[in-house]
């Protein structure tokens, strides 16, 4: 049965976090590495091969535990899985590509392509609406299409759903890139990931697994933090503003026993150059460190189809949000 995991210690030796995007050059990943006396901060890097990146990582921890985390949806809405007669999130994913679910990487063209076994749309804009997609998939409304952890504090929709693929906030492109390119893959081999929360307890997953991988939420940890990038007049997306934050990051990691490389320092001062993507990469490492430290509690709710089906954004408070 589902349990509401307590804030704790686990036995990471490695936290990779990667700010996810359909194109290579704005993939990008941070590494923190447990030392004998802290942690150890890394500059960004570009994500680079996706055949080899979860091999990399695990290499790079030498026999130690890592913990992966990703700025896009792991799992899917409560709603689609009934229509779509989906029980588990993870046996579904290993069974795309094929009969039933050959076009299910496929966004759909047009309203009469959608349905639950076609549910991403659309291919390409033009004279498309989100309303296409609350008919094709037999919803009430977009809130339908959501997650649960896609809700905020008032029980408000937060985050564009899934299956929407067009705009600057939308989150389907990314998760189908992973998902089809790295992770469902990695499912199929003989000793894949664990994947948190659907294969259990944080706490467990983290001891018994050489990786284990988890969705987060950089946004969400700008407020963790302090940042300002999250004000009213700021944006992530300006450089001088990212620079702007700096002591404030710089601060915040040295709190959690983070030593900054001196490149990690450089760039994190300069504003992340190479883009907010970068920027990103860093504050989603960081706050995945506030979790491994047991600072922060994973956040999974008492809830069987978060476990099974949706899925839940590591260290979001599992009372913070409304019902999907």
């Amino acid at each position: 049965m589902p349990q509401i995991e307590i804030a704790t210690p686990f036995p990471i030796n490695q936290i990779v976090h990667a700010d996810w995007s359909v194109n290579p050059k704005r993939r990008w990943l941070v590494c923190i590495e447990r030392q004998e006396d802290g942690w150890q901060v890394h500059a960004p890097e570009l994500v680079g091969e996706l055949s080899t990146l979860l091999d990399r990582i695990t290499a790079k921890a030498d026999g130690g535990k890592s913990l992966l985390g990703l700025d896009l949806p792991i799992g899917a809405p409560r709603f689609w899985a009934e229509k779509a007669q989906v029980e588990e999130f993870l046996p579904f994913l290993k069974a795309l590509g094929k009969s039933p679910w050959e076009d299910f990487y496929n966004p759909a063209l047009t309203i009469a392509e959608i349905g639950p076994r076609r549910p991403f749309y659309p291919a390409r804009p033009g004279g498309t609406k989100q309303a296409h997609l609350v008919q094709g998939l037999g919803a009430s409304s977009m809130n339908d299409l959501c997650r649960r952890v896609d809700f905020n504090a008032e029980g408000k929709r937060a985050a564009t759903p899934l299956f929407w693929t067009l705009g600057a906030a939308q989150v389907g492109k990314a998760a189908l890139s992973f998902w089809r390119e790295v992770l469902q893959p990695a499912l199929l081999t003989p000793s894949p990931p664990a994947v948190w929360p659907f294969d259990g307890k944080l706490s467990d997953l983290t001891t018994l697994n050489l990786m284990t991988i988890c969705e987060s939420y950089p946004a969400e940890v700008y407020e963790w933090f302090g940042l300002n990038v999250c004000l009213s007049g700021k944006a992530k997306t300006n450089q001088q503003h990212r620079a702007e934050d700096a002591d404030t990051l710089l601060a915040a990691g040295l709190k959690l026993g983070a030593l900054f490389q001196p490149e990690a320092q450089t760039v994190i001062r300069q504003g992340f150059p190479m883009g907010d993507d970068a920027f990103d990469a860093m504050v989603g490492a960081l706050g995945m460190l506030q979790v491994v430290q047991g600072i922060r509690a994973p956040g999974t709710p008492d809830d069987s189809k978060v476990h099974a089906i949706e899925g839940w954004i590591l260290g979001r408070r599992a009372g913070a949000t409304g019902t999907g």
